[in-house]
């Protein structure tokens, strides 16, 4: 139910974009960002505005050439967007020297979660898809 306590919680209008976090939304991401790369130079990107730039991406669905001037470069947003897709999805990929992000994962044939297993084995019946 909203309350005036609520609205003044879930208020974004003194935000720069609705997308953009706050400090309390901030606090609770900043730790799960990875430290930067060890040697070489110190990172020069504020992170905050990375996460902010893919945020918005994800919430407008824009492209990425129509990107804010004030938020990180396109090429910084989408080197660290495909990082994060190449990490995740590296232990999926299959094909030998393409980016897992490139990489189409293999069509479902059956889809039984342990406890249907667990059911179907104990009626006799098979649900094979």
């Amino acid at each position: 139910m909203w309350t005036n306590e609520n609205r003044a919680r879930y208020d974004r209008s003194r935000l720069r974009y609705p997308s953009d976090l706050s400090d309390d939304e901030w606090k609770l991401v900043e730790p799960l960002i990875p430290p930067g790369k060890r040697g070489g130079d110190k990172r020069t990107v504020i992170m905050r505005e990375v996460v902010n730039g893919l945020m918005y991406i994800l919430s407008t669905g824009c492209q990425w050439r129509a990107i804010p001037k004030d938020l990180p470069p396109r090429s910084t947003l989408y080197d660290y967007f495909v990082s994060r897709c190449d990490r995740k999805f590296a232990k999926s990929s299959v094909q030998v020297g393409k980016p897992a992000w490139a990489t189409t994962p293999p069509p479902v044939t059956k889809t039984h979660s342990p406890l249907e297993h667990e059911l179907t084995k104990s009626s006799g019946t098979s649900r094979e898809i």
